[in-house]
This record gives C-alpha cells, structure tokens and sequence, in this order.
C-alpha cells in the first residue's frame, strides 16, 4: 500500500480517476464496485456489477487498484473489465497471479538503512546519543525493515517517549501473540506489523476502543461523520 500510495501521488495527473479496491475477499471487491457506481452517480444501482460495468463503459483513463490480493482461491480475472480503456494494479503476495497481468514487478524488502532512517523519521525529533541509535539499529532489525511495522513503532516510541525500553516491549508482546491460538497462521511480516498495532491499542482510552470497534463493522472509505452525531 506504501508503495501504491507513492506511485498515485507521483501520477495522479495522469489519470482522471483512482479507485482502490480490497482485494481481499469477494465481498468486498464487489462492495467496492458498489461505491464506485454510487461514486458516478450510476442510474439504478443494484448491486456490484453496476459499478464494474461504469468502468467498461467510460473511455477514461482511470485507475483501480487491487489491494492485498492474496487470496489464489479468489478468481480475480472475473473482476478486470474487458476493454481497451482504463488501467488495473494490483497488489499481492501470490506470485502466481504473474501469469494473468501484462507486467509485473516484484518489490524487495527495505533495505537497513532505508528502515533505519523511516524508523528515525516518525520515532524522535532530536540528536541521538550512540546508544539511542543503536537501540534504533536493533528495533529496526527486529521488525525486519517492515514500513507499516516501523511507522507504527515509530509513533508509539514518540508518544510514549520510550525509546530505550521499546525493544523489550515489543519482544515481549510477540512473546505474547505466539502464545496466543490465532485464527490464522502468521509471518513475520503480519506478527510485526500486528504486535506494533497491538502496543497501540493498549494505551488507547476504553472510549476510544469502542469507537474503533464500531468503525471495523464498516467499510474504511467514508465513514459517515453523522452516523456518530
């Protein structure tokens, strides 16, 4: 998703729309096409294929983007509109979906130094004595230069000023998440982005909780602001 957000900002230009899709389930790729239809104000809408056959329709250039689709169960070809307009990115760990798009490129992992600087960016705003930046060396290293994980970690090292103590944290948190009976298996990437998460949450107020559980029953793309009013 960085990487997709960089590239629509650098080119945003270029298209005349950008829609991003949760690829994820078939549920919500086709509640995806849903809004995309009630975007363009799509006469009689009634269900997701209106909004998938907006875009087989409009000879523009727009963009949709196919986020975490990983799932190879999903036929993700049924979702492409067949037309020579209009441009399709996707994002996914499954490498067999090589074998369906024009191009492919496959993203390596940030470098050390790279994850050492975004982890400095979002985690302190004054010079570091060796020692402090050397428990920065080793968190990043911990969290295997994952961006999600390490502005997480980041703002969580900020926020509570805990820069010195934040690696014996997080290990015992992961600590904690391996002992746990999850609903599925993890890897390394998801249990560090989740055990960054996860130390955020708890210090979050028991309000701020509730809102945030209200809000997960719903799609993220806008959320009514008079729903809470």
């Amino acid at each position: 998703m960085f990487s997709c957000n960089i590239y629509t900002h650098n080119h945003r230009n270029r298209f005349t729309k950008i829609y991003f899709i949760t690829a994820n389930t078939e549920d919500s790729i086709q509640a995806s096409f849903y809004d995309i239809a009630m975007d363009n104000g799509a006469v009689d809408v009634q269900e997701w294929k209106s909004g998938f056959h907006w875009l087989l329709t409009h000879e523009e250039s727009w963009l949709i983007i196919m986020d975490n689709a990983d799932d190879p169960k999903i036929p993700l070809e049924r979702y492409f509109p067949s037309c020579d307009h209009g441009n399709i990115m996707i994002t996914s760990r499954n490498a067999e979906l090589q074998n369906v798009v024009g191009q492919s490129l496959e993203l390596q992992d940030m470098i050390p130094d790279d994850g050492i600087e975004l982890l400095l960016k979002h985690a302190v705003d004054k010079p570091l004595s060796s020692n402090e930046h050397e428990q920065v060396v080793q968190i990043a290293q911990e969290l295997y230069y994952f961006p999600l994980a390490l502005v997480q970690a980041g703002a969580y090292i900020k926020q509570q000023k805990c820069l010195l103590t934040y690696l014996k944290v997080l290990r015992n948190e992961g600590k904690q998440l391996l002992e746990k009976k999850l609903t599925q298996s993890a890897d390394r990437y998801q249990l560090s982005v989740y055990a960054t998460w996860n130390l955020s949450w708890g210090q979050l107020s028991n309000s701020s909780k509730v809102l945030l559980n209200i809000c997960s029953h719903l799609h993220y793309e806008k959320i009514p602001r008079l729903l809470f009013e």
